[in-house]
């Protein structure tokens, strides 16, 4: 799942096919794009294997859920059935201190046009990420979005954000619009529309 902090949580999946043999992973690990490391993270309390997905929440959790194992022991002689359990990871992120508030923005943003929004801390702001809600099934999600949008400070509390241009880049639809401090912490997102 795309965190709005450059970074990709990793989790669930089987070492052998849909769970067989026991093989369910609990492993969570955060991938860092900027320094190309893993590291390890809290374990999953449930595996997830075939049919299951993530979605990153606006608040900065993830969502994980689903998990379609073959079999419930590893001797593959135990029918399984399709997990119902929803997880909400809280990544490490969350734990930094206090996260940065985007208190207004308008509710459309058009590609190539520059807007005012007002956030706290704003000089401490490093980033502002786009992040097109998750849409994922069998583990995979080719909508996934994580859009860079430039800004600069425009007077107390307040930046000019500026979006791309490319419509492949940034398709209409909706997004979480995230503040990331210098720190890491991303504010709770504010949901806007690109059309």
């Amino acid at each position: 799942v795309l965190l709005p902090t450059d970074e990709v949580l990793v989790t669930g999946g089987s070492r052998y096919y849909r769970g067989m043999h026991g093989s369910d992973n609990r492993d969570t690990r955060i991938y860092d794009v900027a320094s190309n490391t893993m590291s390890w993270a809290a374990n999953s309390i449930t595996g997830r294997d075939y049919h299951s997905g993530g979605i990153l929440l606006p608040n900065g959790s993830v969502l994980t859920l689903g998990g379609n194992p073959l079999f419930g022991n590893q001797q593959d002689t135990a029918p399984q059935t399709f997990n119902r359990e929803i997880d909400v990871y809280d990544p490490p992120y969350l734990f930094r201190g206090p996260r940065p508030r985007i208190t207004a923005a308008p509710g459309v943003l058009r590609r190539r046009h520059s807007y005012l929004i007002t956030v706290t801390q704003p000089a401490r702001i490093s980033y502002l990420r786009l992040m097109r809600p998750d849409n994922p099934t069998h583990v995979t999600d080719v909508n996934e979005r994580s859009v860079a949008v430039s800004f600069r400070p425009a007077g107390p509390g307040r930046l000019r954000i500026t979006l791309p241009g490319n419509a492949n880049l940034l398709p209409p639809s909706y997004y979480m619009l995230f503040a990331v401090n210098s720190r890491g912490v991303p504010s709770v997102a504010r949901w806007v529309r690109v059309p």
